[in-house]
């Protein structure tokens, strides 16, 4: 009865996690109105696609990567499940329901961008974020001091 009861509250716990990552939150840009979840899946040291794919099956559809956290071949594998249609064993989602955070540390070259799409296995990033430009802002202001 004890098992029981532990499975009953992790199956509520679990449809609680899945009704709140399936709100999602507007914001207004003015140039167009973005829709996104509002939870998301950190991929911070996460070398597992099943990890991943645990997570979409629960119901999130965000991902928070960065370049520099190593496992972006795990992240590619996981997306291939997660896209492919359910008829083919895929989960069946839909690209423009998952919102993608990638977070980068160079932005110069215009090749970097298209090498991290092909490695993710997307076509494009919801969202591109300069990756702790600290090293970036002390040096300016270094500069400008002396």
């Amino acid at each position: 009865f004890f098992s029981s009861l532990e499975n009953m509250e992790a199956v509520k716990e679990k449809n609680m996690l899945a009704k709140e990552n399936n709100k999602r939150q507007k914001l207004n840009t003015n140039a167009q109105k973005l829709d996104l979840p509002r939870l998301g899946l950190g991929t911070y040291e996460i070398v597992s696609k099943d990890i991943i794919l645990s997570a979409f099956q629960i119901g999130y559809r965000h991902l928070d990567l960065a370049s520099c956290y190593g496992n972006l071949n795990a992240v590619k594998e996981a997306l291939i499940e997660v896209f492919k249609p359910k008829y083919f064993g895929g989960l069946g989602i839909d690209r423009s329901s998952v919102f993608i955070t990638m977070k980068v540390f160079e932005i110069t070259s215009e090749i970097y961008i298209p090498d991290l799409l092909k490695k993710v296995g997307v076509q494009y990033f919801d969202l591109l974020l300069y990756h702790i430009p600290n090293h970036i802002f002390q040096t300016q202001s270094k500069m400008e001091a002396s």
